[in-house]
């Protein structure tokens, strides 16, 4: 991975993995982050959120299960789908832009938490309409099927 980073003029001193940590060394983390590179095969859940919220954006490769999915998930309802990669390329190509961009990077932690109260993904009502309605319709089904 480093050297990959390297090919796009990244430092590799820049690139941190941490070990698991307790709350608040997690939090105190985030202001030394740059770029959170969402974990693949299988993405984060609670720690992308958690991340964005934060104000660090997140890179995503979309995978082929539901667990290699799940950043797409939360990146599209967050409002943010140009993080997610189609691609290892597009992964880097993203990633590397996001480095490069301090601007973007700093208009991004004062202003995310505001982005993310807006958007879908922290819009308990609107997903709890969804939710009702699914289940409306598996309790139809399922009268349906004990005709």
């Amino acid at each position: 991975m480093l050297d990959a980073f390297a090919a796009q003029r990244i430092a590799g001193s820049r690139i941190e993995c941490a070990p698991k940590l307790g709350n608040e060394a997690f939090w105190t983390l985030h202001r030394r982050i740059d770029v959170a590179l969402d974990p693949f095969p299988m993405n984060g859940g609670t720690t992308t959120c958690e991340t964005l919220w934060m104000g660090v954006p997140v890179v995503t490769l979309k995978g082929g299960s539901f667990a290699g999915r799940a950043g797409c998930s939360i990146l599209t309802a967050a409002g943010f789908p140009e993080w997610i990669a189609g691609s290892e390329e597009d992964f880097l190509r993203i990633a590397s832009e996001l480095v490069r961009d301090r601007s973007y990077r700093a208009r991004l932690r004062a202003e995310m938490r505001d982005q993310l109260r807006a958007s879908a993904l922290l819009d308990g009502a609107v997903f709890t309409h969804g939710l009702e309605e699914l289940y409306r319709e598996a309790w139809r089904e399922w009268c349906a099927q004990k005709r």
